[in-house]
């Protein structure tokens, strides 16, 4: 059976479903104002979701439909995943307890103990400790320098030598066949020459 209402104002509990949720209260203790539906509950555009076994979830927030012209879609974007209507916003504070899955971008101002943590390891020298590839027993650590690649330096400086010395453990932390060297001078203008050893 179909109602339909031009308003409807509950004073009390709007109860949609099955059951006594222990969250809203019940009898004497019931909170007025307080809602309680088994779900799933879908806000917004009706198109937005699919049959509820593609698209199952308690809460459903779709971009609104309203076309009243006193209810002023909301226009506003993050901007970094293209011109998408805000469809949630919050002014307080959010509590999550479980898994976050983002499929979009994130624009995060990182400010309390996030920034402080961003400030600490900004702060601090990148660096990686691994197991030694070739010698057992040992440990690898090496510091990492930002640049637009991941990549492994060796630099150092010949006095008097023509031949670079690498570490025994070289081959093992790059591809062999695709590494390159680059030389300066220093306080002359002869440069050098290089060759694969052994």
């Amino acid at each position: 059976m179909t109602m339909n209402f031009d308003d409807v104002q509950v004073g009390g509990q709007l109860m949609i479903g099955t059951g006594a949720p222990p969250a809203v209260g019940q009898g004497n203790r019931r909170i007025n104002g307080s809602l309680y539906a088994e779900g799933p509950v879908l806000f917004g555009d009706q198109s937005t979701y699919g049959r509820p076994s593609q698209d199952s979830a308690t809460l459903l927030l779709a971009p609104m439909t309203n076309g009243d012209k006193h209810c002023p879609h909301p226009t506003d974007s993050l901007g970094v995943s293209g011109n998408l209507p805000m469809v949630l916003e919050t002014k307080g504070n959010v509590l999550l307890d479980g898994d976050l899955y983002v499929t979009g971008s994130v624009d995060c101002l990182s400010t309390g103990r996030l920034e402080a943590r961003h400030s600490v390891a900004d702060g601090l020298p990148k660096k990686f400790d691994i197991p030694h590839p070739s010698e057992k027993g040992m440990r690898l650590a090496h510091a990492c320098i930002e640049g637009a690649e991941v990549g492994v330096y060796h630099r150092g400086r010949l006095r008097n030598e023509k031949e670079i010395f690498l570490p025994s453990y070289w081959k093992d932390l790059v591809h062999v066949d695709r590494y390159y060297s680059t030389t300066s001078t220093y306080w002359c203008s002869s440069g050098y020459n290089y060759k694969e050893m052994g």
